[in-house]
């Protein structure tokens, strides 16, 4: 599927599993319809079986929090962390980095909230300068009447440029104005796009920040807050689309969270490092060093495109293709003798006669639509 989506994006993905569940519905009727099943409909079931039986077979199990990532100094490859945790305390921020080696950190959405009031990041500047830790987080800034959402990466060099977060989820709208522009920064010797959040649902929001520098960054990053759910239902929907923006974009995804499955992405949109529900720390990766060409990042949503041209083009067949045959004299011909057989149908049944199948047979007429194509128990 992460396949599928770097040439079509998601939609291609969608498109086939809609499909299959049609397919699958049509053998199932037509299996019923004839009461057993042709050779077809079972040939089909046991490839999808099989199918199934091989993905969950060949599926990697999902890296613990502790990724290793041995070998980063030699090879040069970047070396990055994100954070699970709820905790906007900058000192408890800073402790759950532990022993982890990476010199760049992404903190949940709004992590930095009561840390940078109104936008000073004077506080993060100082804390980026003492440890040398490159940090990327969200806060708000100091904008009337309503603030921006913004990300922007801190370090020993200073602050980058800020982004401001596109997409605002449900109620975000009353606190704070949505952005309109990608950012892409360079911190720590790497070029960075910066999203946040709700903006990985939007895959057009994340291929533009892919697309910012003409070529695609070293990694995006991505802040996250929720929402929260029982049993982590709704992070896990939210922590999937990471997986497929990674491989539609061929880019790595950090992705930080306030409460589960924060993760971090390879370029081919495999899981590098992952944080369960309950969680509450770091997680860190080694990002693989070459960006892949995906077709998708070239030509964007074309397949969604072409979908809506040929549902068109459907469309408007099937509704000459329906008029015609409705203006047709055989239709109308065959129209007028079953409108009189249900006319004398009514008519038995009010006479209080009781009309058997036998006697509905007998009424029927002799046009190519014959009651004969609907099945009676």
């Amino acid at each position: 599927m992460l396949f599928i989506s770097s040439f079509t994006g998601i939609w291609g993905v969608s498109a086939l599993v809609w499909l299959a569940n049609l397919g699958a519905a049509k053998i199932a009727t037509d299996a019923l319809a004839r009461r057993r099943f042709a050779p077809a409909h079972g040939a089909a079931a046991l490839g999808v079986l099989a199918l199934t039986a091989s993905s969950a077979l060949t599926s990697a199990p999902l890296p613990t929090p502790k990724q290793a990532a041995s070998g980063a100094a030699q090879t040069g490859e970047p070396l990055v962390a994100a954070l699970q945790t709820t905790s906007g305390d900058l000192s408890e921020l800073d402790g759950m980095m532990g022993s982890f080696r990476a010199k760049t950190v992404v903190w949940p959405e709004l992590a930095a909230i009561a840390i940078a009031r109104e936008g000073d990041t004077s506080k993060l500047r100082e804390y980026a300068g003492r440890t040398g830790l490159v940090v990327i987080t969200s806060f708000e800034d100091g904008s009337k009447p309503k603030p921006f959402n913004v990300s922007s990466a801190i370090g020993p060099f200073g602050e980058s440029a800020r982004y401001r977060k596109r997409k605002l989820f449900g109620g975000e709208t009353s606190m704070h104005q949505a952005g309109g522009e990608a950012v892409a920064v360079e911190a720590g010797g790497k070029r960075i796009g910066l999203n946040v959040c709700f903006d990985s649902c939007f895959p057009s929001v994340i291929r533009e920040s892919a697309l910012t520098s003409g070529a695609a960054p070293d990694y995006i990053t991505l802040p996250c807050m929720g929402p929260e759910s029982p049993h982590g239902f709704l992070q896990a929907v939210h922590g999937a689309y990471t997986t497929f923006r990674s491989a539609e974009c061929g880019v790595p995804i950090v992705r930080a969270e306030s409460s589960a499955y924060a993760m971090i992405t390879g370029s081919h949109g495999e899981i590098l490092a992952f944080a369960p529900e309950g969680y509450e720390g770091a997680i860190e990766a080694q990002l693989p060093r070459t960006r892949d060409w995906t077709l998708y990042r070239q030509f964007g949503d074309w397949f969604l495109w072409c979908s809506w041209i040929g549902t068109g083009l459907w469309l408007v067949a099937f509704t000459r293709s329906a008029r015609e045959e409705l203006q047709s004299p055989l239709f109308q011909h065959s129209l007028r003798e079953h409108l009189s057989l249900l006319v004398q149908v009514v008519d038995e049944w009010e006479s209080g006669r009781e009309f058997q199948l036998h006697d509905l047979l007998a009424l029927k007429p002799s046009s190519f639509i014959t009651i004969e194509r609907f099945e009676f128990p």
